[in-house]
């Protein structure tokens, strides 16, 4: 890698960063203080909000996904600027129509009017994000990550603005939140329309052209966007279930543990952003010595998140105690941060530079068949949700080992079992000291065996160096 590229790279990498501590923040923020404003019913309403905009993206039905893949490296100037405007427009007329027939849908179907009240806001939503999603992907493909960073800045600040607010004057309206929400995404799509004027001011093509140009683009990113939605269906259906049989108050409880593992997993989403773009200038042995030291590196520092769970669980006990049981959830979800961690940064990343969404698609269909058979089961046999946990903690980590070799092989470069296996071992005894000990024994015996496990899979190595390169 050139230095150019490693300054650009680097560059990106602190804009990036910039960007993610302002949306852990804010994640903090929506995670700990409206669970302590909103009553347990209107946060499990807000949390299935949230829950619904998970799956907008798929409305785009693949056109930002293939528009990114046909143009990821390309430098902005030699952009085909009305190429990308004609699939922006087209983009949103697709949009509103959607909007149309989900609110004709919701007006038919749903009976519960708050439930009828937020699919509408998520329609809403949807036009406002998948456009912004658009322009975001033009500036991650192009590498102008920085104005990508500065629109999600202005996203985050506005609501983290907004909840700094709304905790002061103990505002316990729903409905202001979700508005709210939806506005701050729409101040981020006017800066992003602002920085691609001389795009979208370019003249698009016929509406016959334009609908062949998108199609094509829908035709390749069909399959990144369907991984990208059967990934999320991984954990979705689970809470679709939990939702559905033990109601909103549950599913509640059961979404903001998940959302606390979100809190890290950001850091990772934010890097693969970055990692894209520097990957495809690149050549193949490059890429494949990276892909190495990525893992290795991860394998060192992901499971630090095991220690700070103790710390972090007791603050949580004396800041919300409503949701003691959302801290059983999260002892069994966190290793989700070690597994989802991997596979977003570098298994995800590998698949689009590999140009492999065939097999990005599968294994996620895969995991998603064996986490909807756990969630069924656990829902409606065992009927308890801990087991609905265990399968979606079982299944990101089949998905995640399942790329690993996959990537490994068809690099030639060698798999560490022996980390692998340390890594799922250390998983199963953090799990169980957290549900046999106290919190202080819990702490000691975790401390402890990262120790171990620092020593036995050599990463102290790996540690001497980075810190040796650190000082240089």
């Amino acid at each position: 890698m050139d230095n150019s590229l490693k300054k650009r790279t680097f560059k990106n990498l602190i804009y990036s960063f910039s960007a993610q501590i302002i949306s852990i923040c804010l994640s903090i923020s929506m995670s700990l203080i409206i669970p302590k404003i909103l009553g347990v019913e209107d946060f499990g309403y807000w949390q299935l909000f949230l829950f619904y905009i998970n799956y907008v993206g798929f409305f785009h039905f693949g056109i930002t996904d293939g528009m990114y893949l046909k143009n990821g490296g390309i430098e902005y100037n030699k952009l085909d600027k009305k190429n990308i405007s004609s699939q922006f427009y087209m983009l949103f007329l697709l949009q509103m129509v959607l909007l149309l027939l989900f609110s004709v849908l919701s007006y038919l179907f749903i009976n519960d009017g708050l439930r009828k009240l937020i699919i509408i806001f998520t329609g809403i939503y949807m036009i406002v994000a998948n456009m912004n999603w658009y322009l975001g992907y033009v500036f991650q493909a192009t590498n102008r990550v920085k104005l990508y960073s500065v629109s999600v800045m202005i996203d985050k600040l506005i609501f983290l603005l907004f909840i700094v607010i709304a905790a002061l004057f103990k505002l316990k309206n729903l409905i202001i939140y979700i508005s709210f929400f939806i506005f701050t995404t729409l101040c981020a799509l006017i800066f992003s329309v602002y920085n691609s004027k001389e795009i979208l001011l370019t003249k698009p093509y016929t509406l016959k052209e334009s609908y062949k140009i998108a199609f094509d683009s829908a035709r390749v990113g069909i399959k990144l966007t369907l991984s990208s939605v059967s990934s999320l269906l991984i954990l979705g259906v689970g809470r679709f279930l939990v939702d559905k049989v033990w109601g909103i108050e549950a599913f509640g409880k059961f979404s903001f543990a998940l959302s606390l593992t979100n809190f890290f997993l950001l850091f990772i989403s934010q890097i693969s952003i970055v990692l894209f773009p520097t990957l495809r200038q690149v050549n193949i042995d490059v890429a494949k010595k990276l892909y190495y030291k990525f893992n290795v590196y991860l394998d060192l520092l992901l499971p630090v998140i095991y220690v700070l769970y103790i710390p972090m669980k007791m603050i949580l006990e004396i800041w919300l105690p409503q949701y003691s049981i959302s801290l059983i959830y999260l002892s069994m979800l966190l290793p989700i941060c070690i597994f989802d961690g991997k596979t977003q940064m570098i298994n995800n990343t590998y698949f689009k530079v590999l140009r492999k969404e065939n097999t990005l698609l599968k294994i996620n269909l895969i995991t998603v068949f064996i986490s909807s058979v756990f969630s069924i089961a656990s829902v409606f046999i065992i009927k308890n949700i801990n087991f609905v946990i265990i399968g979606m903690l079982f299944s990101i980590c089949v998905r995640s080992i399942i790329g690993e070799i996959y990537l490994s092989r068809y690099m030639n470069v060698a798999t560490d079992l022996k980390n692998l296996i340390l890594i799922i071992i250390f998983s199963i005894l953090f799990i169980f000291y957290n549900f046999v000990f106290s919190n202080i024994i819990s702490f000691v015996f975790i401390f402890i065996s990262y120790l171990a496990y620092i020593y036995f899979s050599k990463s102290y190595i790996f540690l001497f160096e980075m810190i040796s390169t650190s000082k240089k």
